[in-house]
């Protein structure tokens, strides 16, 4: 039986350092169609990534360590089991917060970094989240739960 492929995945990275996020952030502009990095609360990292084909969670894995530890010599260290998923093209648009049913951003938690591309046509368009980001999205928020409704 063959293994279960997809483009769409999402890697729990652990306490990865700044390093191996600009790492993967370098890697990520030229290797995928689309992609997030996401630094939350605690320091954890994860990368949301559309490559350009099908490949199984074992690959993947294999792909990011290898990466890691013998291109970047940076290596992960520990991950837990399941630190890899392959995601459906829904769940992946979910994630970037692309008009996806059920597609939601939360102000509850904390982001430190999130950097995001597209790729449209032959172009990119890579954006991030300025500096204060998550702290102004929590007052607005604190300020909406205290309006008073008619």
């Amino acid at each position: 039986m063959a293994e279960e492929t997809s483009r769409f995945f999402r890697a729990e990275l652990g306490q990865a350092t700044a390093q191996v996020e600009d790492r993967f952030q370098e890697w990520a502009k030229t290797t995928c169609d689309s992609f997030r990095l996401s630094r939350h609360q605690g320091g954890k990292l994860t990368l949301y990534a559309a490559g350009r084909d099908a490949r199984s969670v074992r690959t993947l894995q294999n792909l990011l360590r290898s990466l890691t530890k013998n291109t970047w010599k940076l290596p992960l260290g520990d991950l837990p089991r399941g630190w890899l998923v392959l995601l459906q093209e829904q769940e992946f648009a979910a994630a970037l917060g692309e008009n996806a049913p059920g597609a939601t951003e939360t102000a509850e938690r904390e982001i430190d970094r999130t950097h995001t591309a597209h790729t449209f046509g032959n172009g990119r368009v890579i954006s991030q989240l300025s500096a204060g980001f998550d702290a102004r999205s929590k007052a607005m928020l604190e300020a909406l739960r205290t309006q008073q409704v008619c």
